[in-house]
């Protein structure tokens, strides 16, 4: 960095020497430069070249007048140093850029070099034998390479810990095998050594490399194939991804990852920065310095970077530890299952929730018990057959009793009036009616629950989404303290510090995506759903939850006096339906019955009708005859009280009016507790609402000063305290504004279940009416307080 501002520093001072020495205009001077291409090149190819032309003709533009001559190698080593001698017997040319892949590879070796040669797509150059000196150039004559530090084995380790292959078919051109040498064999011998197999598959320009795939192979690793139409690149990376073979890119980074590879731990693709540095050396030469003096070694910012669409068209799942350190690119599967919006999930968690069906089934019991209590009003008739064999008793011999008998009977009894059956029967109703009103109450429960579990689905996404890019940010930081140690502006003490945010960052976004999985979880739960089932969601409009539209219900709360009247309509809605009171209700009025019934046992008697009709249908033995196919019947009215209990009547009275007064004091404790649950959620959505705008406004600010002090710290002006500072207060800002609207809508749900009703469960029809109810309350409100 500090060579390049030099040079930087250096070609400005001359151009201000030039200008104030001379009133006329400077004259760019006409410079010759020589491209180098390994042969006719695909799209790909012929648009990088094209990048390190603009970089260099942009950069000294003003200075000199470039004309750049092209000179191909015929994709053949003889054929590309046949290319750089006639650029050198050019006399016109001045500098020579080599842009082809294999001529760098098969160049940088070379023993001379005539002319300054600019090789800048060195792939490494400890392997390739190219030269270096104890200071940042090539130490040999006009030679200038660019090459990143890292070694071919280093990629494997990397690339193993996305899958751990050992048996690899390696895609390469064979002009850039053939100008590579050695360099084949001994990475061959470094693979073998970490326990991976290599087999060349070597593309020709025209051949296909099908042929050459091995039976055992596991895995696939491809460098540059500057002869391969992109269309057949396309259909390579689909073809691989069909056999389920994990695919590796060691040029490109994202963006070839982007294109079909499973993964690569390249530096992406950022030819912009390369070309920039090569541009920068020819300057300098431009300007009078030596080729072989100029920085051969390009610090490129690596980065794992994996396609999680591929892995799952592959069925490869990788650690949770490497998923956290890499880039993911197709992170979330294509959208599939089942579309929710908040008013689907309300009415689907309404209907198919068990603990709702459940409550449901013991409402249907209970009408079993309003049956029976009904039952006992009614006739009890009742038949009885009976067939009798006697002893040879005195009583049989004398015949007055038949030795054998068959008799019948028809029995009928009545209730006409029983205190403690017509209090049973209204006991039973009320009690029914507490079920009913304790399984609204669970439906309500359960529809509170399940769209808080849906806003929780989605602020989950964007947490994990401002969690990712903030790791991706620190990442970012850690490469430039990097830089700034490498420079010296900086102490290792700042590198370690991003370490340990980098580690805290990657802990975060597990957190996040486990936090996303349990709250999809919760959600298919709460709609008796599958746990694991895929599902899609809509975005919520901060409305949708309404009855009364957005820009109506932002005028009630905009001050005091409209919030506290729409306050009060809630709690009167609150008080009036909550099945909580309800349901106490219930359970009061059949106390109430039970005592009543109770005080009536000591002085009113249950009446009743009682009747038998009975028949003999055949007798035999001895004594048989003389009652013989008799009848009989008999009626009567039976009334009936309790004299004596030892006190339990009595002990039943005052049990009952304790249960009685317990109850009062429920219904009591309830409705302050309804109230206040109103009233709260209501003034947290008084605070919810406002802060979607002001959190948005945070961001945006916390975002710029974030810019700013990135900016400001690459410059050494501020520490490292001021950069993290900066980044947490970013992160919380963001998570704040991009969960600001959930936040809310979790608050109307909490208020809308605190007062018994959700707007989004009623018809268009009862919205409207809900809507005139509210300004009818409001209006009438308004006006009795304008009158006092």
């Amino acid at each position: 960095m500090i060579r390049m501002v030099q040079q930087w520093s250096a070609a400005c001072f001359m151009a201000l020497l030039l200008i104030a020495g001379s009133a006329e205009p400077v004259v760019a001077r006409p410079v010759t430069v020589a491209v180098i291409s390994d042969g006719e090149q695909s799209g790909d190819y012929q648009r990088l070249q094209t990048v390190f032309v603009d970089e260099l003709t942009s950069l000294t533009s003003g200075e000199f007048s470039l004309q750049f001559r092209p000179f191909g190698g015929g994709w053949s080593s003889a054929g590309i140093n046949a290319a750089l001698d006639q650029a050198y017997a050019d006399p016109q040319v001045t500098l020579v850029l080599v842009l082809g892949i294999a001529a760098n590879q098969m160049l940088v070796s070379r023993p001379s070099f005539a002319k300054p040669t600019f090789l800048p797509l060195v792939f490494d150059a400890d392997l390739l034998g190219a030269p270096a000196s104890d200071g940042q150039g090539s130490g040999r004559r006009n030679l200038n390479y660019l090459s990143e530090s890292l070694q071919f084995e280093e990629h494997l380790r990397a690339l193993r810990r996305v899958y751990p292959f050992q048996r690899v078919g390696f895609v390469v051109d064979q002009i850039i095998l053939e100008a590579v040498g050695g360099m084949a064999e001994r990475a061959r011998q470094g693979a073998q050594a970490s326990g991976v197999t290599l087999h060349f598959m070597v593309h020709g320009g025209t051949d296909s490399i099908w042929s050459q795939l091995p039976d055992d192979a596991d895995a696939i690793l491809v460098t540059g194939l500057p002869r391969m139409a992109s269309a057949d690149f396309d259909q390579m990376l689909a073809r691989f991804a069909q056999m389920k073979l994990p695919s590796f890119s060691l040029v490109g980074g994202q963006s070839s990852v982007a294109r079909g590879f499973l993964a690569s731990d390249a530096a992406d693709q950022d030819w912009t920065r390369l070309a920039r540095r090569n541009a920068l050396n020819m300057q300098a030469v431009l300007l009078g310095e030596l080729a072989e003096d100029q920085p051969v070694q390009f610090e490129s910012k690596r980065q794992l970077t994996i396609n999680m669409g591929v892995a799952r068209q592959i069925g490869l799942s990788p650690r949770f530890d490497v998923l956290t350190e890499a880039v993911l690119l197709n992170e979330q599967a294509p959208a599939q299952g089942p579309l929710y919006s908040l008013s689907t999930v309300a009415q689907l968690a309404a209907q198919a929730n068990l603990d709702v069906l459940a409550e449901g089934e013991v409402v249907g019991a209970g009408l079993s018990d309003v049956r029976d209590a009904d039952a006992a009003w009614l006739p009890q008739l009742q038949l009885n057959a009976s067939q009798t064999r006697r002893n040879v008793s005195p009583l049989v011999q004398a015949g007055q009793v038949a030795e054998r008998s068959s008799d019948a009977s028809l029995s009928l009894s009545q209730v006409i009036y029983a205190d403690r059956v017509a209090a049973n029967r209204g006991i039973q109703r009320q009690l029914q009616r507490g079920r009913e009103e304790f399984l609204q109450q669970t439906r309500l429960d359960v529809v509170r629950a399940a769209t808080t579990a849906f806003l929780n689905v989605l602020r989950a996404q964007t947490q994990l989404r401002v969690r990712q890019d903030n790791l991706n940010l620190s990442r970012t930081n850690l490469d430039l303290a990097r830089d700034r140690v490498r420079v010296g502006s900086s102490s290792p003490a700042d590198l370690y510090r991003w370490q340990t945010r980098m580690a805290d960052a990657r802990s975060q976004v597990l957190s996040a995506r486990a936090g996303l999985s349990q709250a999809r979880n919760e959600l298919n739960r709460y709609l008796n759903r599958p746990l694991d089932e895929a599902f899609q969601l809509t975005e919520p409009q901060v409305d949708e939850p309404f009855s009364l539209g957005e820009a109506e219900f932002n005028a009630l709360i905009d001050n005091p006096a409209k919030f506290e009247l729409l306050t009060a309509y809630f709690v009167d809605r609150g008080l009036e339906r909550a099945p909580e009171l309800q349901r106490l209700g219930a359970l009061r009025a059949a106390k109430a019955r039970e005592l009543i019934a109770q005080q009536r046992s000591l002085w009113l008697p249950d009446f009743s009708l009682r009747g038998q009709y009975s028949e003999n249908l055949g007798q035999s033995g001895i004594g048989a005859g003389p009652q013989e196919y008799a009848d009989d019947w008999n009626l009567m009215m039976v009334a009936s009280i309790p004299l004596y209990s030892g006190g339990q009547r009595r002990s039943a009275i005052a049990r009952a009016r304790r249960e009685l007064d317990e109850l009062d004091l429920r219904i009591g404790a309830t409705r302050e507790k309804v109230e206040q649950g109103i009233r709260a959620n209501l003034h947290a959505i008084n605070a919810s609402y406002p802060s979607i705008a002001l959190s948005r406004e945070a961001a945006v600010a916390s975002s710029k000063n974030l810019e700013l002090v990135t900016d400001a710290y690459a410059k050494g002006v501020v520490s490292i305290l001021d950069l993290l500072d900066a980044q947490n207060a970013a992160l919380q800002a963001n998570e704040a504004a991009d969960s600001a609207v959930y936040n809310f809508l979790i608050d109307v749900m909490a208020a809308q279940r605190a007062s018994s009703g959700f707007d989004m469960l009623l018809s268009g029809e009862q919205q409207l009416a809900e809507v005139q109810r509210v300004r009818e309350y409001i209006n009438r409100a308004s006006i009795n307080e304008a009158s006092q």
